[in-house]
C-alpha cells in the first residue's frame, strides 16, 4: 500500500477523525459522517483526515481529506467551500476544472469515463482512468453543492475496483 500512501502524499499534521456523535451523524453508526460539512459515506469513522489550504484569486480555501486504505487500493473523500458564489452557468466549467486538476496530479491522461452525473439534484463529474503505464487506476466524482464541493476518489494499482466495493464506498456517498 505504499503506493497509495505517496499518491495522496498527506503531509500536514495527520489527526483522527471522530464521528459525530448526535444530530444529523447519529444514523450512521460507525460510517464515515462529517455533519459541518453535510455528507456521509461508506468510509471508516475513524478515517484518517488531513487538512490543508490553497490560495484562490477569491480568498483561501481549506480543504478536508479523508483517507482510507484498503488491501488492494485506496478511497479518498474531501471537501472545502468555495470563498465565492459560483454562478449555475460555471457549474460544469468548475467540476470539470476539479476533475483535470485532480486527474492530472495522478497522471491520468484517457479517460475510460467522463460524465457529468447528479446525485438527488447536485450536480457532479464522474471521471474513470488510468495512467498510461498502467501503474494507478482511479474512480473519481465531485460534487457542487455551493458553496461546499466534494470530490471522491478511489486509487491503485491499476485495477479498477469490484462493483461490490464501488457501492460500499462511493454509491453510499450521501449529501445531508
Amino acid at each position: 500500500m505504499k503506493n497509495f500512501t505517496k499518491i495522496i502524499g498527506l503531509g500536514l499534521g495527520v489527526v483522527f477523525l471522530t464521528a459525530c456523535s448526535g444530530g444529523a451523524c447519529s444514523e450512521y453508526g460507525d460510517q464515515l459522517c462529517v455533519e459541518d460539512a453535510g455528507f456521509t459515506i461508506g468510509m471508516d469513522k475513524d478515517s484518517v483526515v488531513d487538512v490543508s489550504s490553497f490560495a484562490t484569486p477569491d480568498g483561501d480555501v481549506d480543504l478536508y481529506v479523508y483517507s482510507e486504505e484498503g488491501e488492494d487500493g485506496g478511497w479518498v473523500a474531501s471537501y472545502g467551500e468555495f470563498p465565492v458564489p459560483v454562478a449555475e452557468d460555471d457549474v460544469e466549467l468548475v467540476l470539470g476544472s476539479f476533475a483535470t486538476g485532480a486527474m492530472g496530479s495522478l497522471g491520468i491522461e484517457d479517460l475510460e469515463i467522463d460524465e457529468l452525473v447528479e446525485l438527488n439534484g447536485v450536480a457532479g463529474i464522474h471521471q474513470r482512468g488510468v495512467t498510461s503505464d498502467g501503474a494507478v487506476f482511479v474512480e473519481y466524482y465531485a460534487y457542487l453543492n455551493h458553496p461546499t464541493f466534494y470530490q471522491l476518489m478511489y486509487i491503485n494499482g491499476g485495477e479498477a475496483p469490484s462493483e461490490e466495493e464501488l457501492q460500499s464506498t462511493v454509491g453510499s456517498f450521501e449529501i445531508l
